[in-house]
């Protein structure tokens, strides 16, 4: 607290509310197509052409929404993943119009998941691979996550065979089903909503 002419002023520590935070990034009402575009672009921003980004959407026995981003790109190291990556409002890499505001990746997998449900980021840059190691961090987010080296042994079966970057979450079928933007009765077969994705998906990229 300062005084100034007998009239008082206190400081104010901006800081975020403990995890509940990250649930509040999730609570945005974007769409599951939009939401997915931010991984996408993520995506495109760290390739180099030519080069392809796999997008798989599968149901859970326990009928969860696993969605696989995985990309060529030129993967992450420790320091982008910890310096960068998961900082919130972290400066963009680049000037790349695809690296806004460093809030899309934390945005878009709040947003997926309610920071509740499983998600995990798998990379490697070029220094890793040749290191025969990739790093991995697991959500939900929170103050302090762990980034721990694996060998090359685990890299996921979908990730690149050189550097690249691999963004597996669970979300719900119930959030999938946003993407039939109509009113009534929505469908249920996850095949039927991917294909509605796809739709919206050509026309953001086309």
């Amino acid at each position: 607290m300062a005084e100034s002419g007998g009239l008082k002023s206190y400081e104010v520590l901006v800081d975020p509310a403990d995890d509940y935070f990250f649930e509040g990034l999730g609570r945005q009402n974007m769409s599951f197509q939009h939401v997915l575009g931010e991984l996408i672009d993520n995506a495109v921003a760290a390739s180099q052409l030519p080069f392809s980004v796999d997008v798989y959407i599968e149901q859970s026995e326990g009928g969860r929404i696993v969605v696989t981003v995985s990309d060529q790109g030129s993967g992450m190291n420790v320091q982008d993943m910890c310096s960068r990556a998961l900082k919130l409002g972290g400066r963009p890499s680049s000037d790349n119009r695809l690296n806004e505001h460093g809030f899309g990746l934390k945005n878009a997998l709040c947003s997926f998941t309610g920071n509740k449900t499983i998600v995990n980021i798998q990379t490697r840059d070029a220094a890793a691979l040749e290191s025969g190691v990739f790093h991995q961090v697991d959500g939900p987010f929170k103050r302090q996550m762990a980034l721990v080296e694996k060998p090359t042994a685990d890299w996921p079966d979908r990730g690149s065979p050189q550097t690249g970057t691999v963004v597996t979450l669970e979300t719900t079928l119930l959030y999938l089903q946003g993407v039939q933007m109509t009113r009534g009765p929505k469908a249920t077969n996850v095949a039927t909503l991917t294909a509605r994705l796809a739709e919206h998906l050509g026309v953001m990229y086309r």
